[in-house]
């Protein structure tokens, strides 16, 4: 469930932002609060003009003329079962496995469950860290986090011009019959291609490998979906197709040659956190 609130303190009202909002809303102090800790709350305070803030502080006094605007998600309030860990590490990046549920970057909606917010926690680090590509919510996988701006630039770069292979598993729905394929439909009107070879097939899915020359947002699912076999137990993407794992795709194994010291790096998930 996704809620937007939006109100104007006014008429001398006081008391904390929790209770305001509980007050003006159809959802409970409870779920207001586990927001706000998320960080989903946001407020342009009267007092310094245009500035909008992210507040996570539940007892935040309020004046007359502030602008709150609470951004609910019940996504960005699930418990994390599983902790990133890294497979990967230099001084100037890090390689690291993402469990689902966790995002590859903050939203409006919160930053509590976001990647570098965990890492910067687990480092206990007062700097920020740099996400340099991104994972699906939904799916697991290696992603690689930049300690600096240099690194992240040079990174960066080497995903956007194609120095990288990224491969992944995926459980799709239905059977194919060829041993291997490429999907070249377009997403977004961009050049998208998605590699794949059959690994199996078991009863009416197909578990496949696959590779990606570009790295379109939900390149994969989308190919699938429209290849006729839609990704197992994705949310967006084909119909009857659900899954009780949830989405059946994950990023496996990256490989690439190090812009600091051109050694050839391959980071490849534990087996226990693959698909199979």
């Amino acid at each position: 469930m996704n809620v937007i609130l939006r109100y104007t303190v006014c008429n001398g009202e006081n008391g904390f932002v929790a209770d305001l909002l509980a007050e003006n809303s159809n959802l409970s102090k409870i779920k207001i609060k586990k927001c706000i800790s998320a960080g989903g709350l946001w407020i342009k305070s009267s007092k310094d003009g245009s500035r909008i803030k992210r507040v996570k502080r539940i007892k935040t006094s309020l004046n007359d003329g502030d602008r709150i605007t609470l951004y609910y998600d019940d996504n960005a309030l699930v418990e994390i079962a599983e902790s990133p860990f890294v497979i990967y590490e230099n001084s100037h990046f890090g390689l690291w496995y993402k469990p689902v549920n966790i995002l590859s970057q903050p939203s409006k909606y919160g930053d509590a469950n976001s990647i570098d917010s965990i890492i910067k926690k687990i480092r206990n680090l007062n700097k920020d860290v740099f996400v340099v590509n991104r994972l699906d919510r939904e799916a697991s996988g290696i992603i690689a986090i930049a300690y600096d701006k240099k690194a992240a630039a040079l990174l960066s770069k080497m995903w956007q011009n194609g120095s990288v292979k990224k491969s992944y598993q995926a459980v799709v729905s239905g059977v194919i019959n060829e041993e291997s394929g490429v999907i070249s439909f377009l997403v977004e009107g961009k050049k998208s291609v998605t590699r794949f070879n059959r690994v199996k097939t078991d009863e009416d899915v197909t578990y496949v490998d696959v590779e990606i020359d570009t790295g379109r947002k939900h390149q994969i699912r989308r190919h699938f979906n429209q290849l006729g076999h839609p990704v197992m137990g994705d949310p967006l993407y084909g119909k009857n197709n659900s899954h009780k794992k949830g989405l059946m795709l994950a990023a496996i194994k990256l490989e690439f040659i190090s812009p600091f010291d051109k050694r050839k790096i391959i980071a490849e998930v534990p087996e226990d956190k693959r698909l199979w």
